[in-house]
């Protein structure tokens, strides 16, 4: 599946389901076989629907894991309803006042809401190269480049997957409506991008990626070129689009029903942000081990075959310039060192 999808790119449309298959070379099914067809698809990629037409919204790097018929991830054990309980009351608080409202958001800024993240991290996730350099000093040169790539990795996938997730299930309650959109800023006002505007962003997007001769994938795991890529975007959004200041990616959000509760959420915040830690910092130590059980330790110089990032991740500083990432970018009592430090 995923060699079909390769050729897949966000905005792509296709006017129906057979014709969706035929370009993906899958047989067009029917009845339960074609709904367990489309679930399948959905760990590789996303879609919204329009009438008959599918328009591809999102693309994954890595397919997300196969989901029992029980709803719950093969080997998961369902990662997200971990956090869904304190996660989905407090965004209901957050959304309380504002009845009838229509809110923009990044996953960013609603996993600092609910407690994922601080504010490091909002700000550093843009500012690695600076963080990096800012953290060998602080550290006196124990720092760990592919650490620090790993960590990013797993924290934007996790609360990518824990607010889409707290995001649908409330919609399903009847509490909100949503959609991810491309947004525009103007005069500190945010809003979503029309029909005629997601065409030329859709369409200059296409031309940018051309032009220099990337996928979106590969967009994934370099971020100096996804930073030039999405700086080439906006400058030509901004060019073709009149009354533009900004373009980013995030959530439309129309609260439908208030919240019965409004209880005060600092002891929820703190309990998702003690478990958020706990859980990444397991999941780079499993990283770190299974690298190890796989290569082993080396004395003296490593294989010379061994890529940059089997090298770092058996290095001995990898753990710990994990512990400092995690303090720094995630725990809600670290200082703050974009401003003072010069990171942003």
């Amino acid at each position: 599946m995923e060699s079909k999808t390769k050729n897949l790119s966000v905005g792509q449309s296709f006017k129906n389901y057979k014709e969706l298959c035929l370009f993906l070379d899958e047989k067009p099914k029917a009845g339960k076989s074609k709904q367990l067809q489309l679930k399948d698809w959905e760990r590789y990629f996303r879609y919204s629907k329009e009438g008959n037409k599918y328009v591809i919204t999102e693309i994954y790097s890595e397919p997300k894991e196969k989901v029992n018929n029980r709803g719950k991830s093969e080997g998961s054990r369902n990662n997200n309803e971990i956090y869904g309980q304190y996660v989905d009351q407090i965004l209901l608080n957050y959304f309380a006042d504002c009845e009838g409202v229509i809110l923009y958001a990044t996953t960013n800024q609603l996993s600092l809401v609910v407690g994922l993240i601080n504010w490091n991290y909002s700000v550093i996730s843009r500012h690695k190269d600076k963080y990096y350099s800012y953290s060998y000093e602080a550290m006196n040169g124990v720092a760990n480049k592919v650490a620090m790539w790993d960590f990013f990795e797993i924290v934007k996938t996790s609360i990518k997957s824990i607010i889409r997730s707290s995001l649908k299930r409330l919609a399903d309650k009847n509490y909100i409506n949503y959609e991810e959109t491309h947004m525009l800023l103007y005069n500190n006002q945010s809003r979503a991008a029309r029909d005629e505007e997601e065409a030329i962003i859709r369409k200059i997007e296409n031309s940018v990626l051309e032009e220099m001769q990337v996928t979106r994938n590969k967009l994934l795991y370099n971020d100096k070129l996804r930073n030039e890529y999405y700086a080439d975007v906006e400058k030509l959004v901004l060019q073709e689009i009149a009354y533009v200041d900004q373009l980013y990616v995030g959530y439309k959000i129309k609260i439908k029903e208030k919240s019965e509760s409004k209880e005060i959420q600092a002891e929820n915040r703190a309990k998702i942000n003690e478990l958020f830690i706990e859980r990444t910092k397991e999941k780079l130590v499993r990283k770190h081990a299974k690298t190890k059980e796989k290569f082993g330790n080396y004395i003296g110089q490593p294989n010379p075959f061994w890529g940059k990032f089997i090298v770092e991740r058996l290095n001995f500083n990898y753990l710990i310039y994990v512990d400092y990432v995690i303090k720094s970018l995630l725990s809600s009592d670290f200082k703050d060192i974009t401003i003072n430090d010069h990171i942003c």
